[in-house]
């Protein structure tokens, strides 16, 4: 879909969370003309220290994948990726806006970051990024990564699965929002001739969103 400049965040305050509450990625990338996408877990290498700028130029994004798998060889490859982070996503019934005439539409917030893959060939750091991963799920969604009952040990079947993580260094995040959407009242901005929409909680129940505690808020 277009998406008018108006609707574009500036906040790298959303962009991360956007790309930490979604850390199931679309990874796109191409080889020998053909192109490639997969979806894997990619998180902030470091999510405390990221460069306070909307565009994120110069942060790190790691992750992992199976060799087994048949992206495996293009990432290998090194060369240029693409990453999607998709948030939180509705259509919305002409019914809402409450006046007539009125256009259906989508709200969505997502994030496409591009930079350059980089392999990790050695055992340790393969290991530190699948270590890193669950410790930042963990700290989200799971016990906390002290109480996890799992260690993450090297041996010779994990290294034929796992011989290399990846390190991408993002050269350019865009991030494409219409709205963050969820169970608490607020606005919404639409397309259409009605500029706002009071309390839409029936969205939140599409984006899957109210576990995340979204708010409905304004996009300048």
């Amino acid at each position: 879909m277009f998406v008018p400049s108006m609707y574009h965040s500036h906040d790298p305050a959303i962009t991360i969370r956007v790309i930490r509450d979604n850390p199931m990625a679309i990874v796109v990338g191409g080889a020998g003309g053909d192109l490639y996408a997969i979806h894997a877990p990619v998180i902030l290498e470091d999510p405390d220290h990221v460069e306070t700028r909307a565009d994120l130029v110069g942060a790190s994004f790691i992750g992992h994948m199976n060799c087994t798998n048949d992206h495996y060889a293009f990432l290998g490859a090194g060369g240029s990726a693409l990453l999607v982070f998709q948030g939180p996503q509705a259509y919305i019934s002409p019914s809402y806006h409450g006046a007539s005439p009125a256009a259906p539409t989508w709200n969505f917030i997502t994030v496409h970051v591009r930079g350059h893959v980089e392999m990790i060939d050695r055992r340790k750091p393969a290991i530190e990024v699948v270590t890193a991963t669950v410790r930042e799920l963990e700290r989200r969604d799971g016990v906390g990564h002290d109480r996890v009952p799992v260690v993450l040990r090297p041996n010779r079947a994990w290294c034929r699965c796992f011989p290399a993580s990846r390190r991408i260094r993002a050269g350019h995040v865009q991030a494409q929002p219409r709205a963050t959407s969820g169970d608490t009242p607020g606005h919404l901005p639409l397309a259409g001739r009605a500029p706002t929409m009071h309390a839409p909680t029936a969205v939140g129940r599409h984006a899957g969103s109210q576990r995340r505690g979204y708010r409905c808020v304004p996009v300048r």
